[in-house]
C-alpha cells in the first residue's frame, strides 16, 4: 500500500466548486474554490451579513490572472457574480481568501 500524497490534499475538500475569476478583460478558471457565507457583521472589517467568503488555492490559480484583487469578479457555475471587496493572503495555507458581495445586476 502506498502512502497518500498529502501535499495537495486541501484540493479535495468537500464543498469545492469550479469558478471563473475575471478582471473584465482576462478570465481564468479556478478549480477547488470553497465558498462560505458571512453570518455576522463586523464594523471594523466592513463585513456584512450576506457577504461571501471564497478560498482560492494558489496552486491552481495560474494563467492570465495569478492573484485576485479588489473589484475583480468571481462567477460561479450558475452564473452568479460576486465582486471582490478585499483579499487576504493566507501564506501558510496557500490560499487567497476573498471577501465578496453579490454583484448588482444592471437590469
Amino acid at each position: 500500500m502506498t502512502a497518500p500524497d498529502t501535499t495537495t490534499d486541501y484540493l479535495y475538500v468537500d464543498g469545492t466548486e469550479t469558478v471563473t475569476l475575471t478582471d473584465g478583460s482576462d478570465t481564468v478558471t479556478v478549480e477547488y474554490a470553497k465558498r462560505s457565507r458571512i453570518e455576522a457583521t463586523n464594523q471594523i472589517s466592513g463585513l456584512q451579513i450576506g457577504d461571501i467568503l471564497w478560498d482560492l488555492a494558489k496552486a491552481v490559480l495560474d494563467g492570465a490572472i495569478t492573484e485576485p484583487i479588489a473589484r475583480m469578479k468571481i462567477i460561479d457555475a450558475d452564473d452568479n457574480e460576486f465582486v471582490i471587496t478585499s483579499v487576504g493572503d493566507l501564506v501558510i495555507s496557500g490560499i487567497w481568501q476573498c471577501v465578496t458581495r453579490p454583484a448588482v445586476s444592471e437590469a
